[in-house]
Order: structure tokens, then sequence, then C-alpha cells
């Protein structure tokens, strides 16, 4: 009789003497803990079927405790997708798409590290039960966490949808033109990068902060906010400001965790708003003097032929020394220019024409003072014809029929004297 032939029961050889003996019922098996966990797992939620298992580890109750983790690991581990969400940790395993987990399922991981915890707390481990470790490192997760859950400052920059602020990047970067793809992929690549650079651009992942110089500007962007109000620039500023914010405070968590910030409308504001800004930032993140804005990149967004800094009875020398173009920060920013109005696509030659020439007129050293109309523009001193130019009567007389057209037609005066006579026809 050979030892193959011991190890064999009903014609099938097994690859132990353990395993043979456990078919012939000579030793002691997991049958009634099987029945046990299919009974359970028809009525039982996944907590109760955890604390079970570890109940059995515990007493050495089990001779295979790998073949049940096997057999019920699903019914073990069914409430903990939920858990996931509403623990908020989805929002964190959303940004660490290389993360990896037993099976490449998270739940299962989670479960294991759960089952790890109570073990731990009787000086137990998985391993001493010859069962697999999570591979991913919920610790690090659920300790960063408790710090994000007491912000709520962080809580609400992390509520957007994921899948639905990826399925607008699609659509909007499909939309790009070849200027704006350039200048998209090279602020993605600098900040995947980690390289210290600023660019006038918008990136959307992680956390990212929107501000504007003004409150109207600030309505357009998502999630905006006026940069007095959200980095506590001081109102009255002076060259050595810095803003109101401490170093342990929650606004200071929320910077130090923020991937991106885009500030719009920055030729209106004064230079020592971004210095301040700047100033701040480096003593919060730590990063000393050499690195601007504390290493996180930062978008700044305007056209310096707007409006410039207002500055109190100061003539041209005092308002170009208050731009950021007159600021230490501007020979580190890095430059990108967006030239093309894509607002015009669609639109005819008169209106191109009309932008262009409204775009010469802070650079054309002959459009200084007094300018005269361009001829292709329409010109008309008959009121009456004016008004039934823009609001035919047949159009006034069904105003419900024709919405969408009050929607593309308007007009405006520069005096009230000249509307009120406007409004009374």
């Amino acid at each position: 009789m050979s030892f193959s032939h011991l190890r064999t029961v009903n014609n099938h050889e097994y690859a132990t003497f353990r395993e043979a003996c456990m078919m012939l019922h000579l030793i002691e098996d997991d049958g009634e803990w099987t029945r046990a966990f299919e009974e359970a797992a028809t009525f039982a939620s996944g907590y109760a079927m955890r604390s079970m298992f570890v109940s059995a580890l515990m007493f050495n109750s089990l001779v295979s405790p790998v073949q049940i983790w096997d057999q019920f690991c699903e019914s073990f581990c069914d409430d903990l997708e939920h858990a996931i969400v509403q623990k908020g940790y989805s929002l964190l395993l959303s940004v660490q798409p290389d993360a990896e987990f037993y099976h490449g399922t998270r739940s299962l991981d989670y479960g294991l590290y759960l089952l790890q915890t109570s073990l731990g707390a009787q000086d137990r481990s998985l391993g001493q039960f010859n069962l697999p470790l999570p591979l991913f490192n919920w610790n690090g997760l659920i300790s960063r966490m408790t710090g994000i859950q007491r912000n709520s400052l962080i809580l609400n920059e992390m509520s957007y949808l994921q899948d639905q602020e990826a399925f607008s990047y699609q659509q909007k970067y499909a939309q790009m033109n070849a200027t704006q793809k350039h200048v998209f992929d090279t602020i993605t690549s600098s900040i995947n990068s980690n390289t210290n650079s600023s660019h006038f651009f918008l990136q959307a992942r992680k956390i990212v902060l929107c501000v504007a110089s003004s409150g109207i500007a600030a309505l357009l962007l998502p999630g905006g906010r006026t940069s007095h109000s959200r980095f506590a620039i001081p109102l009255n500023i002076h060259e050595q400001s810095v803003c109101a914010i401490k170093k342990n405070d929650d606004l200071a968590d929320l910077i130090r965790e923020t991937s991106l910030i885009i500030w719009d409308e920055v030729p209106m504001q004064h230079r020592y708003c971004f210095e301040a800004f700047d100033r701040t930032l480096r003593d919060i993140c730590s990063r000393g003097d050499e690195v601007t804005f504390g290493g996180i990149p930062v978008v700044l967004g305007g056209d310096f032929a707007q409006i410039p800094p207002v500055v109190r009875q100061g003539g041209r020398p005092e308002i170009v020394n208050a731009s950021l173009k007159s600021s230490r920060l501007w020979p580190k920013l890095q430059k990108l220019s967006l030239t093309e109005n894509m607002r015009l696509a669609n639109s005819n030659d008169t209106d191109r024409q009309f932008a262009d020439w409204i775009g010469k007129m802070s650079y054309e050293p002959s459009m200084i003072g007094s300018i005269a109309l361009p001829s292709f523009l329409r010109q008309m001193t008959d009121l009456d014809q004016f008004i039934e130019d823009i609001y035919p009567q047949h159009v006034l007389q069904c105003p419900l029929q024709n919405s969408d057209f009050f929607k593309e037609e308007l007009f405006s005066v520069q005096r009230t004297s000249t509307l009120m006579l406007l409004t009374a026809r």
C-alpha cells in the first residue's frame, strides 16, 4: 500500500492526509460551521457575519479558516461598499486610481481590515490563522478622513460628483481648439509633474478653489468666491500685509489639501493682494521663501487691457505700479495666451469687425482720445426708427411666441435721460 493510496478517497487522491481524513470523517471538520454560516447568510447582516467569524476564530473552532473566508467572504462584506460611500472614504479613494485591493475589490479589502482590527483587540492577527491581509492602507485613509470630517470647508469642496465632472471634462476638452488644448496640456503636465509653475487655466481634479477679483466674475465660476472672501485678504492692503489665516485653522487645512487654485480677473486687483497671498501660502505650507505660492499650482487669468487696479487719487504711474505686472511675482509666472475669440466662431463679418475694433482700443495710439465710429456700424438719427429696428411691432404684439427673440436683442444707453425717453416710447 502506497502513500498515494492512503490519500485516495472514493477514487480521488487528495493533496494531504488531513484532507483525506476529513473526507472520511476521521477528524473534526468545519461542516457544522459551514451550515451555520449558510443559514446566517440568509438573514444576518455583514456585520453580524463578521462578528460570528471572529468568535469562531477566537475560540479555535475552525479547522480551515481560509476555506470559510473563501466561501463566505462576499456575505461577510456585503454591507461594506455602502459603508465606504457613507463614511466618505470613496471620495479619497476616487483620487487614488492605482490603489490595490484584495481580489481587486475594495469592500473585501476593507472587510479584511475590519477583521484584523477586531482580532487585534484580542491580541490576535489574520496571519495567525493563515488568512490574507488587506492590501490597502486603511489606517492612513481613515486617519486622513477623520481630519477631513472635522473640516466642513474640505467636505464642501469634495462634494462634487466625480462621474459628472469626468463627463464635463471629456465634453469640454473635445470642444477646445488647438491653442486651448495646448494651454490645457501644458498646465496639466506641469501639475502632474509637480513643478512649481503658475498659469492661466482651469483644471478639474481633486480640490480646486475658484476665486475672482470681483463678485460678478466669481458667480461665473463653479463654487466661485471673491478672493478677499476665500483667502481673508485684508481690505486695507499694504506692502507687508498677510492674509488672516492661522496655520492650524480649517481654512489652512483646506489650502494644504488643494490641488489647484484658479484666480480670475487678476488685472483689476492690487499686486499687494497677490504678494500677501503668496506670503501666507509659503507660511501655511512651510515651503520657505524659494517656492512661489507654497508650491500649490495657481492659475491667474485676465486681460490687462481691461479694468486696472483702483488707486485713490493715483495717476498712471501709481496705477501701473499697483498692477500685478509690477510685482516681484510676475517674472516667476509662466505666461500662456488665448487669442481667439470663441464667441465669434459663428458670427457675421460685422460682429468680427466690431470685436477687432474694440480690441484695438487699448493698444492703438490713434484710438487715444476722441474716436469716430467705423463705417461698418449702422448709425441712425430717428429715434422711432431706431426702436422699430430693434423691437419691431409685429414681435411686440406676440411676445410669448417670440420669447427667444428678446433674449438676443437689447440696447444700452449712457444717460438716464435717454433711458427715460426710450422707456416712454
